[in-house]
């Protein structure tokens, strides 16, 4: 035999063993890990937990589609496509699934980092949200604690890009370093429906530290800021309310160059009332025809719709008594096709109360509404029907 011939017979059969040994391996290692293990394709998730967060149904189909189509693009193995798309439909849908999704896509390209950040982003929002913790399960090199909002800082954290992401009802430990105009920021997400009022508190864990802060949205649009000059260690406490399941960032920072550690934390106040979330009238709270409920207009931007069914025809009276000494209120009334009928008289100053009668109809549904007079008015009362 010609040595080619030969070579070539040995080369073969050096294929075929080395075939084998692979296949051997395989065999011994178990079947191969599903690139799509833990991903979640059904859009209905996304629908359910986008109603969840914000209290509002999912309208829009571009949404949807990045969804679907991300998914399709994730069975074809391409992940980096489906990556993009997953990251733009978490600025309209930022929801766990969706980050859960982008978690899997970043396992699957060996972007520990990315993972990581995108499975503590659905953890911010659901603490205990079963999807990823069962993805991070499947991890050999991280627990599950790595993965949760961070409760120390993590430098570089000096823009929005490589914020930390924090979660509420937490504190975060911090320091802002000496000599290097150093900012840190943190990413946080509003609680889920209905819309609430948040405190940010920061203490400065230095006498020499004085705090600057700021708050903005995901478009950098800037909500608050600190205005006034603060003393070395004093604290900050501030208020606000933002939407539902809104994604927030702050920013703190040493004035004039001061440095040292402090704490941050961000609590969810419960100021809402029971009858929330009741923001326009399609979502109106059903009230009895007669007798009280005690409610609560919680800021300038808070308004209440209630519905009630008349049992007889005849007037109903609509009293609304002033629990505080702050609120204007001011009292609207609409008709079953849910056109207005009535203004209540003008409230005469702070802490005033209300009086309005109206005519109905038996087994017809009648809609009142309460809202601030003033922008920066609010306060509890009680709203009262009585029939006659």
């Amino acid at each position: 035999m010609r040595l080619p011939a030969v070579l070539s017979s040995l080369a073969a059969i050096l294929l075929v063993a080395a075939l084998v040994a692979w296949l051997l391996v395989r065999r011994a290692a178990g079947p191969a890990a599903d690139p799509m293990a833990g991903y979640i394709t059904d859009v209905s998730v996304l629908e359910h937990e986008y109603a969840a967060a914000g209290g509002t149904v999912l309208t829009s189909d571009e949404t949807r589609q990045l969804f679907q189509r991300a998914a399709d693009l994730a069975r074809q193995g391409q992940w980096i496509a489906a990556s993009e798309l997953l990251e733009t439909a978490s600025k309209t849908a930022a929801v766990p699934v969706v980050f859960n999704d982008l978690g899997v896509l970043y396992e699957d390209m060996g972007d520990r980092s990315r993972m990581v950040n995108a499975f503590r982003e659905a953890l911010a929002r659901s603490a205990n949200y079963q999807p990823v913790l069962r993805n991070l399960a499947r991890q050999r090199d991280i627990t599950v604690a790595e993965a949760r909002p961070v409760t120390h800082e993590v430098e570089p954290n000096s823009t929005n890009t490589t914020a930390n992401v924090i979660a509420i009802e937490s504190q975060v430990d911090g320091e802002i370093a000496a000599g290097q105009n150093d900012i840190d920021t943190f990413k946080f997400a509003a609680p889920p429906a209905p819309r609430d009022t948040l405190a940010l508190d920061i203490a400065a864990r230095s006498p020499n530290l004085r705090l600057g802060w700021n708050i903005y949205d995901d478009g950098v649009r800037e909500i608050a800021r600190g205005t006034e000059l603060p003393k070395p260690g004093d604290p900050v406490h501030f208020t606000f309310a933002p939407p539902p399941n809104a994604t927030l960032y702050v920013s703190v920072w040493g004035m004039d160059q001061t440095a040292g550690p402090y704490r941050l934390s961000l609590k969810a106040l419960k100021a809402f009332d029971a009858y929330e979330p009741n923001d326009d009238i399609f979502h109106a709270s059903p009230i009895p025809a007669a007798g009280a409920i005690q409610a609560n207009i919680m800021d300038g931007k808070d308004q209440d719709f209630y519905s009630f069914l008349a049992d007889r025809s005849g007037t109903i009276d609509i009293d609304l008594e002033n629990d505080t000494s702050t609120f204007v209120p001011g009292m609207t009334v609409f008709g079953p096709d849910q056109r207005t009928i009535g203004f209540a008289p003008d409230a005469k100053g702070r802490g005033a109360s209300l009086h309005y009668s109206v005519a109905v109809e038996a087994g017809q549904k009648y809609y009142v509404q309460v809202w601030p007079v003033l922008d920066h008015s609010a306060g509890d009362y009680k709203l009262r029907l009585e029939p006659r």
